[in-house]
């Protein structure tokens, strides 16, 4: 992508990021590096034409995953807690991505939510 100068980076996070959660500790650091990655990422290499960005979903997404960890670990698991307190499905995550990459290349270092994506006008959750 940098040799050709275009292209787009969006990795996925989530608000295991950002909150405690017993038996998630692997997880939850690797989700909280991710982000500080694509903060390194978009500093070493952005304005070149490729763009580094993350979505931190802050809700849970209605995946056979999530229905697995719910019924197998309970919801108290899923919801890191009572922390998400909010769901939505794979295919609007899906389109909030292709939002993401769909915007100009200097749109890049952010990381950002999907309840913030509805708010600039993108998918709603």
């Amino acid at each position: 992508m940098l040799d050709r100068g275009a292209g787009r980076v969006v990795n996925v996070s989530s608000d295991s990021a950002s909150h405690l959660a017993e038996g998630l500790a692997l997880y939850s650091t690797t989700k909280l590096a991710m982000e500080r990655l694509t903060d390194y990422l978009h500093f070493e290499l952005g304005g070149r034409g490729v763009s580094f960005n993350a979505l931190h979903i802050e809700l849970g997404v209605l995946t056979e995953t999530w229905n697995w960890v719910v019924e197998t670990q309970g919801a108290e698991r899923a919801t890191l807690g009572g922390v998400v307190t909010e769901t939505t499905t794979p295919q609007q995550v899906g389109a909030q991505i292709a939002w993401m990459l769909g915007q100009p290349d200097g749109w890049s270092g952010q990381t950002i939510g999907c309840r913030q994506i509805a708010e600039m006008g993108g998918p709603a959750v």
